[in-house]
């Protein structure tokens, strides 16, 4: 069966002494004449059962009941046209739904216990309630038509903000995410970022493909390790001195004068910055070697001879 859009479920059909899989629950209903469906899935389970997954049923609505024990969810290209109800589900920690085509998500406040929450591959457009999530750990929601974020400054137990390849046009203050190590926000329509500062524990920072103009203060990110901010609209960068464990860098494709590469390259040179770096810049109008500094020349040397790789 390809479709499924229609099902069912007695509390007979899922008991709770015998293991069985949705599809081999879906085969014996499918039988059932029209007049005997529900128009939605609707399921009755083992009240102690603790995860649930499902692949590949086009089902429209999902309806749960006396299933207060579970702490993990995964839906996968269900086709969903309404977020499901979770009331009661207070255990849950692990919330996953991919291919969906529901728009909105109402409200998530009532799940706070959740410290992983995807949703990938989708037509979200409105998410509400991530501000009551404080033990939220792993927020990833990409892929979707989603133009804003609601307040996030409470989620300071956060350790990777993952909201790339989505539309969005501005993201809210992150001043209260102190915890974050991992910052994916490439592949949108940001045309800046907010300040980072509190993120003092950052490692990766991926703000590629969007429109940037400029970049926030780095100076308080000590533990940034990745930075990858090409093809945007970049002029410059803020200063780069004292990030000492800044490795990798990659600005392609922007609009970085020669002047602003000069700048890199002398406050990279006069950092004590890790061995066997990799700076990479091509397709910027300040870019040909033939503009570099007596300095920026200088700063070369230096970065290459601990092992550097620089391409213009």
């Amino acid at each position: 069966m390809t479709e499924l859009s229609e099902l069912y479920g007695l509390a007979n059909v899922l008991p709770s002494s015998t293991a069985k899989h949705l599809n081999d629950v879906i085969d014996d209903i499918v039988s059932l004449p029209p007049g005997e469906r529900s128009p939605n899935v609707r399921i009755w389970g083992d009240p102690n059962a603790t995860y649930i997954y499902i692949n590949s049923f086009q089902m429209q609505e999902m309806h749960w009941q006396g299933m207060t024990n579970v702490t993990a969810i995964d839906f996968y290209n269900s086709q969903l046209s309404r977020f499901p109800s979770f009331t009661g589900m207070t255990k849950l920690t692990h919330l996953g739904l991919t291919r969906y085509q529901f728009t909105v998500i109402p409200d998530l406040s009532r799940l706070v216990n959740l410290t992983s929450l995807y949703l990938d591959n989708g037509e979200l457009e409105t998410i509400n309630g991530l501000e009551a999530l404080v033990n939220l750990r792993y927020l990833n929601i990409w892929n979707n038509p989603l133009q804003s974020l609601p307040p996030i400054n409470t989620l300071a137990n956060l350790l990777t903000f993952s909201v790339h390849s989505n539309e969005l046009t501005e993201l809210p203050e992150l001043n209260g995410l102190f915890s974050v190590t991992n910052f994916y926000v490439y592949r949108n329509q940001l045309t800046s970022l907010p300040s980072l500062s509190a993120m003092a524990l950052l490692r990766y920072l991926y703000c590629y493909e969007n429109q940037l103009t400029s970049l926030p203060d780095l100076n308080a990110l000590s533990e940034l390790y990745y930075l990858r901010c090409n093809d945007n609209q970049l002029t410059a960068l803020p200063d780069l001195t004292g990030l000492e464990k800044l490795r990798y860098i990659y600005l392609h494709n922007n609009q970085l004068t020669a002047q602003a590469i000069d700048a890199i390259l002398v406050q990279l040179a006069n950092t004590n910055t890790p061995s066997n770096g990799l700076l990479y810049y091509p397709g910027n109008p300040g870019a040909s070697n033939d503009q570099r500094s007596t300095a920026a020349n200088t700063a070369k040397t230096t970065l290459t001879d601990r092992g550097w790789t620089i391409t213009a």
